[in-house]
């Protein structure tokens, strides 16, 4: 079984699969064959390869589905992103904001404006000193999925910039690491 899905792990998601067990039961004289799918189709791939493939959205698209307030507070965050790295832009999907460069998704942060608060999605593994100083602020926050979440209300990133831009630090050099 691990052979099998190590080969099916090379095609990485690039063909659909279909895997059919079957089995010879003996009754009698008679032998009869049992066909069971086990598998019917494995996509695998980088979540940002099924993103690229999504209709593209843009700043309008996110002031509608959150509110102009959100979306100038997730700009605010990008500006405080190129502060480590210049060449980073906003990529609008569907989904979230991300960042991109060169073309190539960048999974640093994600941001998900709503009516009322921002969504910062920052990727990082779970960390007692993280833990700490976002404690130290009176940001909303939890840990889930290998992410930090924080929910950001206006006055939070004028009142916590310094945490923020730090969080979002420590996610950049891991990733360039």
């Amino acid at each position: 079984t691990s052979r099998f899905l190590n080969v099916v792990s090379l095609f990485n998601g690039a063909i659909p699969f279909v895997a059919i067990q079957f089995q010879a039961l003996k009754i009698e004289e008679y032998t009869s064959l049992v066909f069971t799918t086990v598998m019917d189709e494995l996509t695998r791939g980088l979540v940002e390869e099924d993103e690229e493939r999504q209709p593209p959205a843009d700043r309008s698209y996110w002031e509608q589905r959150g509110s102009k307030a959100t979306v100038l507070l997730a700009e605010q965050l990008l500006e405080m992103v190129k502060d480590f790295d210049a060449e980073l832009e906003p990529k609008y999907n569907k989904q979230y904001i991300g960042l991109s460069k060169d073309g190539r998704v960048n999974s640093l942060i994600r941001l998900k404006p709503r009516k009322n608060l921002l969504r910062l999605i920052v990727f990082l593994e779970k960390s007692q000193e993280i833990e700490q100083q976002l404690e130290q602020t009176d940001l909303d926050f939890e840990y889930k999925k290998q992410t930090y979440e924080v929910q950001l209300n206006k006055g939070d990133i004028k009142n916590h910039a310094d945490a923020l831009k730090e969080l979002m630090r420590l996610a950049y050099n891991r990733k360039i690491l």
